[in-house]
């Protein structure tokens, strides 16, 4: 049996995009996007998304959280595959 047919499958995990929860979702968007010398994009759903161009967005959400007005909450959504 050739070598390759004994290696595991390989896992890719690539980042698209990252939640960030703000109190002032327009605000805090334009504020990464003016630094970065990027644009806001068009609203997608709840989220106001600053698109990286690199496959990734920071997607502003302003929601209730539990956190006090100086905490910042981030969450990250990979997409993962196999490829045999």
């Amino acid at each position: 049996m050739p070598h390759d047919q004994h290696q595991p499958p390989v896992t890719t995990v690539q980042l698209n995009h990252t939640n960030v929860y703000a109190t002032d979702q327009r605000t805090s968007a334009e504020f990464i996007a003016e630094v970065l010398g990027l644009r806001v994009s068009a609203p997608a759903g709840p989220f106001l998304p600053v698109d990286l161009g690199n496959g990734v967005t920071l997607d502003y959400y302003e929601g209730a959280t539990n956190r006090s007005s100086h905490s910042t909450t981030r969450s990250s959504c990979p997409t993962i595959s196999s490829t045999p």
